[in-house]
């Protein structure tokens, strides 16, 4: 098969620290990420910022790209 990209380098965001998220994004663009995808609010998500406090932190069973960030309020932050 044909070789359209290849990694040249990465780097390690420490989990659970959106300055060091805020700034691979800033600074690299695309971040790929893990979630929790296990819960029927993410399964039936359709749009708008998805936030569901039952989510675990450890457990990542799914894979999205992280295009940006920013708010949409008061404490409303969004990745």
């Amino acid at each position: 098969s044909k070789v359209v990209a290849r990694v040249a380098d990465y780097q390690m965001v420490p989990n659970n620290n959106e300055t060091e998220l805020a700034s691979a994004i800033a600074n690299f663009g695309l971040v790929p990420v893990g979630i929790d995808a296990s819960q029927s609010s993410f399964q039936f998500y359709t749009s708008g910022i998805y936030y569901d406090p039952r989510c675990d932190k450890v457990r990542a069973d799914h894979s999205l790209i992280l295009v940006g960030y920013g708010s949409q309020g008061p404490n409303r932050d969004f990745y």
